[in-house]
């Protein structure tokens, strides 16, 4: 499942709806939540951005201070990480003594599973043993 990091960096509290859940945005509080929610209430991804304003309420036809241009700017204060989660063991590998801990790396789902310690892939799943038999035949 892909996830996503929201960050509002407006000055109020910012709610949004999505599978019968509430997402609260508050100021410079991170919020993680899934990519197809993030889709939803933003329009992360789309082009046309008018629905997701109207549902939060930044894009509203009778009020002539919503405009487009203040609600794409509302919008804009808004920011979104999408990555993969890294467990404590895996940064140690990858610190040197002495220099900054690396970027996180982005991931939009399409790499493989990296391979870890023991013949595990990342996604958790065991690789056949070398001396199985595949196919099941006893040959």
């Amino acid at each position: 499942m892909n996830e996503v990091r929201v960050i509002s960096h407006l000055d109020k509290r910012v709610v949004g709806r999505f599978d019968g859940v509430d997402y609260v945005f508050e100021p410079e509080e991170p919020v993680n939540m899934s990519l197809a929610a993030a889709q939803h209430i933003f329009g992360l991804g789309e082009e046309d951005k008018a629905p997701a304003l109207n549902k939060l309420g930044f894009l509203l036809p009778d009020r002539p201070d919503c405009t487009l241009e203040k609600a794409l700017e509302k919008l804009d204060m808004f920011s979104f990480d999408q990555g993969r989660i890294v467990f404590d063991s895996d940064a140690e590998e990858d610190e040197t003594e002495g220099a900054p801990r690396a970027a996180p790396k982005r991931n939009r789902g399409t790499a493989p599973p990296r391979q870890v310690s023991g013949g595990a892939t990342a996604g958790g799943s065991q690789p056949p043993a070398a001396d199985s038999d595949p196919a099941g035949d006893g040959a």
